[in-house]
C-alpha cells in the first residue's frame, strides 16, 4: 500500500533576517499570523507562431514575478516601520514611538525567512532574500474583529545568491 502524501496544515512565523547567519536568535519575528501566507509565482510567455495553421512553434519565458503574502494580529509600530516608506524614532524621555508616514521616503528591502512547523516537528523554511512591501497598508480600527497588518511581498533576485526564493525542508 502507498504511503499517505503529506498534508500541510496551518501557517508559519516570519522572521526579518539582520545577518547571514541562520540562527533565530538574530531574526526579528514579525509578528503573531493572521493564519495566513501565500507564495506566489507568477510567469508570461510569449508563443511563436508559425506555419500554415499558425501553430507554437517555441514558447519562451519572458518574465517571472514572485511575491509573498502574509497578515498579523498583533501591532508593534516598529516591525511594520520595517515595511513601509517612513520614518520611524523612539524618544524614551516622552514615552513615544513615532512613525511618519508619506513623503519621498525609501520603501525598505528586507531578507525574510518564514518557518512552517510540520505535524512531525519538522520545518519548512523559506528565505526570500530581497523582498519589499508593495501593499501599502490598510489600517481597520474595528469593534468586532482585530486589526489585522496584511503585507504583500514582491521579491527580487539577489545576484550574490543567483535567486529569488529558497525553499528547503527538514525529513
Amino acid at each position: 500500500m502507498e504511503e499517505p502524501k503529506e498534508v500541510l496544515f496551518g501557517t508559519g512565523e516570519l522572521f526579518i533576517v539582520t545577518t547571514d547567519e541562520m540562527d533565530v536568535e538574530t531574526e526579528t519575528k514579525v509578528g503573531e499570523s493572521n493564519g495566513e501566507a501565500a507564495l506566489n509565482i507568477a510567469t508570461e510567455f510569449v508563443d511563436v507562431r508559425g506555419g500554415v495553421g499558425n501553430d507554437i512553434l517555441k514558447s519562451v519565458r519572458t518574465s517571472e514575478t514572485i511575491t509573498f503574502n502574509a497578515g498579523f494580529v498583533t501591532f508593534d509600530l516598529e516591525v511594520i516601520s520595517k515595511f513601509l516608506a517612513g520614518n520611524y524614532s523612539e524618544d524614551t524621555e516622552a514615552g513615544l514611538l513615532t512613525f511618519e508616514l508619506g513623503g519621498a521616503y525609501k520603501v525598505p528591502v528586507n531578507h525574510l525567512r518564514f518557518i512552517h512547523t510540520k505535524d512531525d516537528g519538522k520545518k519548512i523554511t523559506m528565505d526570500m532574500w530581497k523582498a519589499q512591501n508593495r501593499a501599502g497598508l490598510e489600517w481597520i480600527f474595528n469593534s468586532e474583529e482585530a486589526s489585522a497588518f496584511a503585507f504583500e511581498f514582491t521579491l527580487a533576485k539577489d545576484t550574490s545568491k543567483n535567486n529569488i526564493v529558497v525553499i528547503t525542508e527538514e525529513i
